[in-house]
């Protein structure tokens, strides 16, 4: 039976779907959302086959919330139940497996589910955890592919870091990168590749470089400055974040919200020297309200602060 998230705001037709669903009779609705920011929270904790997401939301669109879920490394397949008929070239962008308009008529529904078996039966194989073998102790080992950190270049031949453990490779750095291509591995430097599922912290250096903070892992990986750019779209970085430190906030998700203005109180304190320092009003972006934040964790390939 697939496993489903229902993504609505209005609870009316979170519930009139849950209705349909239930009269099918194969699709179990593990958890139900009324926003982008609460779907992703419910997908951390209820992994799902599939999604059903109406379009207009508050705060982010289901369009926006499909193409942030692009980044997951085996993301649930997309239906999109809206309203709105006029959305569609937009959502099979984002790879949507179907685009139901309400009413959702039964048979219509029971269409969308098949074409979801379809795609989860396919996409079963490359979920399965693929080996790469190594050497340790003069022993050769296998490990999965999904443990592995980074990859480090050593003259013609690599190590392998998991969470636990280096491993030497008789491999070189390039072949890797090709037997790890479609694995959400990232070349971020001549002589590294990271997994990017595994990125938890992003911190600009200067001189337009960046260092990587891998889960489970101590070492700081540097990310060259021709790939940054390319780096920012994989992960779906997003708004800079002001802090003592100048670091940028890192998110797997591409979800880019809305800005919306903040009026900034008119205060007045003691300035150095005596007298007074004022701060006009002024308008400033929601994106920036994080001024006392570091660097925000990127929980897998999705995160919202």
């Amino acid at each position: 039976m697939l496993k489903a998230i229902i993504v609505d705001d209005e609870a009316p037709a979170r519930s009139e779907l849950r209705f349909l669903l239930g009269e099918l009779n194969q699709t179990e609705v593990v958890a139900e959302a009324a926003s982008v920011r609460e779907a992703i929270e419910k997908l951390k904790e209820y992994p799902c086959d599939v999604m059903f997401l109406d379009i207009n939301m508050p705060e982010a669109t289901g369009i926006q919330l499909a193409e942030a879920l692009q980044h997951l490394k085996y993301p649930p397949a997309v239906v999109f139940v809206t309203a709105y008929s006029e959305f569609a070239l937009d959502a099979f962008k984002v790879n949507a497996i179907d685009y139901l308009v309400k009413p959702v008529e039964t048979e219509r529904l029971s269409h969308a589910l098949a074409r979801v078996r379809e795609h989860v039966l396919l996409h079963a194989k490359a979920q399965k955890a693929e080996r790469i073998p190594v050497e340790k102790g003069g022993k050769k080992i296998l490990i999965n592919i999904d443990d592995i950190r980074y990859v480090m270049a050593r003259d013609d031949y690599a190590y392998l870091q998991t969470g636990v453990d280096r491993f030497f490779s008789t491999v070189s750095l390039a072949q890797l990168e090709k037997t790890l291509d479609g694995h959400g591995f990232f070349r971020v430097h001549r002589g590294y590749l990271v997994n990017l599922a595994l990125v938890k912290e992003v911190e600009p250096q200067s001189g337009g470089t960046l260092l990587l903070t891998l889960d489970g892992v101590d070492e700081k990986i540097p990310v060259s400055r021709r790939r940054v750019s390319s780096l920012k779209k994989a992960l779906g970085l997003r708004a800079r974040c002001r802090s003592g430190r100048h670091q940028l906030q890192a998110m797997a998700v591409a979800v880019r919200r809305r800005a919306r203005p903040v009026a900034v109180q008119r205060c007045v304190r003691p300035a150095q020297g005596g007298g007074t320092m004022v701060h006009h009003r002024s308008t400033v972006s929601r994106a920036f309200r994080c001024m006392r934040r570091c660097v925000l964790p990127v929980g897998g390939a999705i995160c919202f602060n």
